[in-house]
């Protein structure tokens, strides 16, 4: 049997080969980069990994997404269909794997098989976050039975993961030569997996490549990041993270625990004693505000660690308080102020607060919501409104006049279609959005913005606005609500699942 290895990178959107003894095979043109997960090792000639796009009885024909291409190929009385009834019932965007042969012009399937989603090949490592309180006891919790691995990737990490939680990224630990030296070489060692909620994919896909290379004691939080800060569990805040949102000029209100404090502190910060934190719940910003509610709010000790040490100072039930008092965005500074200065973070002297108040900044290069709606609505000469999400979901429902450029695709090559456009881009939530904000000002685009809110799909209209919501009206009828809810089945995501 032909042996081939697979040089895999998508991200850059090259096309790449995968080398054999055999023919050469253009990986780009022949497997979807939404699909190809977990199944590289099944590419050979002759064979197509895409996703669903639709299926003509009449023609007897189906149609198949491969990275924007559609491949059309003719079905008959002698395909093979597996892992579904009938075509006519497999949902667009499924990940299917297709055998052809050719005839002539034509590409005749041979044999269809339907790919599960991802979290249906690790259902049986899903746990759920009572699962988790049972690790996760202190702040830092002891690590020693057990690793615990955010798979989202590292810039969204950084601004906020479940306490001792090491940072992999998906893509990265997939193309990794060598998994025992991220994993280590026990494989009996629990490794617990976790990435941004029931639509993020990027958990499952890791446990799918730890069980290929040998580890047999594997979890998936599914519920993820989301689940476990809106139920009011510890979060921690990596000092890159903090360093990042200062030079972001983000509104933030900062917590100084410590007793005698006032000669060396990070600049803004309020000096309160966890003893003294009850008598404080009356001074904290309105929570009927739901900007307030959401304000984020960092604690922090001399040298706090969230990801090692011991537990002897734990300041964990203090975020349990204010999280308890309605503020959905509380976190510990993993590292305190030592680790603060370390990473080249100012402090200053005798500057504490004396009371606590907060009102929301727009960030470098973001746009209000209302304006971004008027850019969607009636757009300029020369506007050009831009979908992050992935193209699966891009694909399902978006806003009208969006083009689709996907965060992760975004690269050098993709430069010249925004010359001379001013650019506004949006996804599900702003995390993506302001990936791709970030990576178009690095490769050059000067006028581009990106919008920080939360949109919500309907039948046949969308809501923006992650507190005050508006409306805009869809071109036309894409999906019922009923087969939006029906898509997000099993890691498809229509309206949420940024935070991978």
């Amino acid at each position: 049997m032909l042996k081939k290895q697979i040089v895999l990178s998508f991200i850059a959107m090259a096309s790449l080969v995968l080398a054999s003894c055999g023919p050469k095979i253009d990986v780009a043109k022949v497997a979807d980069k939404n699909c190809v997960c977990c199944v590289e090792d099944e590419l050979v000639e002759n064979r197509f990994i895409g996703a669903m796009k639709g299926v003509s009885k009449k023609a007897k024909t189906l149609r198949l997404d491969i990275n924007k291409e559609t491949k059309l190929l003719i079905v008959n009385e002698k395909t093979v269909l597996e892992g579904a009834e009938s075509l006519d019932v497999i949902k667009p965007q499924t990940c299917l794997i297709v055998d052809f042969k050719k005839e002539g012009e034509d590409l005749v399937a041979a044999k269809v098989k339907a790919l599960p989603p991802l979290i249906e090949r690790v259902k049986e490592y899903v746990v759920l976050t009572d699962y988790m309180e049972g690790k996760i006891k202190t702040v830092p919790p002891d690590t020693s039975s057990f690793i615990l691995v955010d798979s989202r990737p590292a810039s969204v990490y950084h601004t906020g993961t479940i306490p001792g939680a090491i940072n992999i990224e998906y893509p990265a630990f997939k193309q990794s030569k060598d998994i025992e030296k991220l994993l280590g070489k026990d494989k009996n060692k629990e490794i617990i997996f976790f990435c941004g909620g029931l639509h993020c994919n990027l958990a499952p896909g890791s446990a799918i490549v730890a069980k290929n290379a040998g580890y047999n004691n594997l979890k998936v939080y599914h519920l993820g990041f989301p689940a476990w800060r809106m139920t009011g569990h510890p979060v921690c805040l990596n000092i890159k993270g903090m360093l990042d949102q200062q030079k972001k000029n983000v509104s933030m209100i900062i917590i100084d625990m410590r007793e005698n404090a006032a000669k060396e502190h990070i600049p803004g910060a309020i000096n309160i004693l966890q003893k003294d934190l009850p008598k404080w719940k009356g001074k904290f910003p309105d929570v009927k505000n739901p900007y307030n509610k959401n304000a984020p709010i960092v604690l922090y000790l001399d040298n706090n660690k969230c990801d090692q040490g011991d537990a002897k100072v734990d300041i964990s039930p203090a975020l349990k308080d204010i999280f308890s008092w309605g503020f959905n965005n509380v976190a510990i500074l993993n590292g305190g102020i030592e680790g603060f200065k370390a990473a080249g973070g100012k402090t200053v002297a005798n500057q504490f607060k004396t009371t606590i108040s907060y009102t929301r900044n727009l960030l470098p290069g973001e746009i209000d919501v209302e304006d971004f709606i008027a850019k969607v609505k009636t757009p300029g000469a020369g506007d050009m409104i831009v979908d992050a999400r992935p193209t699966e979901e891009f694909d399902i429902i978006h806003l009208p006049n969006a083009k689709n450029y996907p965060a992760t695709d975004i690269n050098q090559s993709k430069v010249g279609e925004f010359a001379n456009k001013h650019v506004y881009v949006y996804c599900n939530s702003g995390i993506l959005a302001e990936i791709a904000y970030e990576k178009l000002k690095n490769l050059g685009v000067k006028d581009v913005k990106f919008v920080k809110t939360n949109v919500v799909y309907h039948d046949s209209f969308a809501e923006l606005g992650t507190y005050k919501k508006q409306k805009i009206e869809l071109p036309k009828k894409r999906v019922t609500e009923a087969e939006v809810a029906e898509s997000t089945k099993g890691g498809k995501s229509i309206s949420g699942g940024e935070g991978c």
